[in-house]
Protein backbone atom coordinates (compact mmCIF):
# COMPACT_ATOMS: atom_id res chain seq x y z
CA UNK A 1 0.00 0.00 0.00
CA UNK A 2 1.27 3.68 -0.83
CA UNK A 3 1.60 6.44 1.72
CA UNK A 4 -1.18 8.41 0.27
CA UNK A 5 -3.65 5.79 1.05
CA UNK A 6 -2.31 5.05 3.97
CA UNK A 7 -2.73 8.72 4.61
CA UNK A 8 -6.59 8.44 3.53
CA UNK A 9 -7.13 4.89 5.60
CA UNK A 10 -5.49 7.58 8.60
CA UNK A 11 -7.95 9.74 8.21
CA UNK A 12 -10.76 7.75 8.65
CA UNK A 13 -9.97 6.57 11.29
CA UNK A 14 -9.06 9.88 12.84
CA UNK A 15 -12.69 11.04 11.95
CA UNK A 16 -14.19 7.89 13.00
CA UNK A 17 -12.71 8.71 16.98
CA UNK A 18 -14.00 12.27 16.27
CA UNK A 19 -17.50 10.96 16.07
CA UNK A 20 -17.05 8.40 18.90
CA UNK A 21 -16.09 11.44 21.28
CA UNK A 22 -18.79 13.48 20.14
CA UNK A 23 -21.33 11.02 20.48
CA UNK A 24 -19.52 10.09 24.11
CA UNK A 25 -20.40 14.29 25.11
CA UNK A 26 -23.84 13.85 24.29
CA UNK A 27 -24.91 10.92 25.81
CA UNK A 28 -26.96 11.82 28.88
CA UNK A 29 -27.22 15.48 27.71
CA UNK A 30 -30.66 17.21 27.21
CA UNK A 31 -29.59 20.20 26.51
CA UNK A 32 -31.46 20.95 22.84
CA UNK A 33 -27.90 23.51 21.90
CA UNK A 34 -25.80 20.82 23.08
CA UNK A 35 -27.11 18.00 21.01
CA UNK A 36 -27.84 20.12 18.12
CA UNK A 37 -23.82 21.43 18.08
CA UNK A 38 -22.65 17.65 18.76
CA UNK A 39 -24.46 16.29 16.07
CA UNK A 40 -23.46 18.87 13.70
CA UNK A 41 -20.04 18.10 14.11
CA UNK A 42 -20.92 14.56 13.90
CA UNK A 43 -22.21 14.96 10.78
CA UNK A 44 -19.53 16.82 9.40
CA UNK A 45 -17.01 14.19 10.40
CA UNK A 46 -19.40 11.70 8.91
CA UNK A 47 -19.11 13.91 5.28
CA UNK A 48 -15.13 13.76 5.88
CA UNK A 49 -15.07 9.87 6.02
CA UNK A 50 -17.31 9.87 3.07
CA UNK A 51 -15.01 12.16 1.11
CA UNK A 52 -12.10 9.75 2.31
CA UNK A 53 -13.98 6.79 1.28
CA UNK A 54 -14.72 8.44 -2.05
CA UNK A 55 -11.26 8.83 -2.77
CA UNK A 56 -9.84 5.64 -2.08
CA UNK A 57 -12.87 4.12 -3.97
CA UNK A 58 -11.49 6.01 -7.28
CA UNK A 59 -8.29 5.82 -6.83
CA UNK A 60 -7.64 2.38 -5.04
CA UNK A 61 -10.68 0.23 -5.21
CA UNK A 62 -8.69 -3.04 -4.51
CA UNK A 63 -7.95 -2.09 -1.10
CA UNK A 64 -11.94 -1.48 -0.58
CA UNK A 65 -12.17 -5.04 -2.14
CA UNK A 66 -10.55 -6.71 0.57
CA UNK A 67 -13.01 -5.36 3.07
CA UNK A 68 -16.62 -6.59 1.04
CA UNK A 69 -18.45 -6.33 4.08
CA UNK A 70 -18.36 -2.40 4.58
CA UNK A 71 -20.79 -0.73 2.65
CA UNK A 72 -18.19 1.52 1.29
CA UNK A 73 -20.86 2.94 -1.32
CA UNK A 74 -23.56 3.63 1.13
CA UNK A 75 -20.82 5.74 3.63
CA UNK A 76 -20.48 7.68 0.57
CA UNK A 77 -24.28 7.87 -0.13
CA UNK A 78 -24.41 9.07 3.21
CA UNK A 79 -22.33 11.63 2.77
CA UNK A 80 -24.23 13.20 -0.23
CA UNK A 81 -27.45 13.09 1.78
CA UNK A 82 -25.97 15.11 4.61
CA UNK A 83 -24.36 17.53 2.38
CA UNK A 84 -27.76 18.01 0.03
CA UNK A 85 -29.91 17.89 3.19
CA UNK A 86 -28.27 19.11 5.85
CA UNK A 87 -30.88 20.70 7.48
CA UNK A 88 -33.06 17.99 7.02
CA UNK A 89 -30.72 15.43 8.51
CA UNK A 90 -32.51 13.83 11.89
CA UNK A 91 -30.70 13.28 14.99
CA UNK A 92 -31.96 9.40 14.92
CA UNK A 93 -30.47 9.06 11.54
CA UNK A 94 -27.10 9.83 12.64
CA UNK A 95 -27.01 7.61 15.86
CA UNK A 96 -28.30 5.15 13.44
CA UNK A 97 -25.15 5.51 11.58
CA UNK A 98 -23.00 5.82 14.71
CA UNK A 99 -24.04 2.44 16.32
CA UNK A 100 -24.33 0.40 12.76
CA UNK A 101 -21.16 1.11 10.50
CA UNK A 102 -19.13 3.10 12.73
CA UNK A 103 -18.02 0.34 14.62
CA UNK A 104 -17.41 -1.87 11.81
CA UNK A 105 -15.45 0.68 9.77
CA UNK A 106 -13.35 1.06 12.25
CA UNK A 107 -12.13 -2.40 12.84
CA UNK A 108 -11.93 -2.93 8.95
CA UNK A 109 -9.94 -0.04 7.94
CA UNK A 110 -7.49 -1.19 11.54
CA UNK A 111 -7.24 -4.58 9.26
CA UNK A 112 -6.79 -2.45 6.21
CA UNK A 113 -3.70 -0.66 7.54
CA UNK A 114 -1.94 -3.63 8.66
Amino acid sequence: MNDEARDILQRILRFVAECEQERDKLVGTDDAFLRKVGYKAIAIDLIQIGESVNKLQKKYAEILAKQPNIPWRQIIGLRNIIVHSYDNILEEEIEEALKMNLPELKVAVESLLK
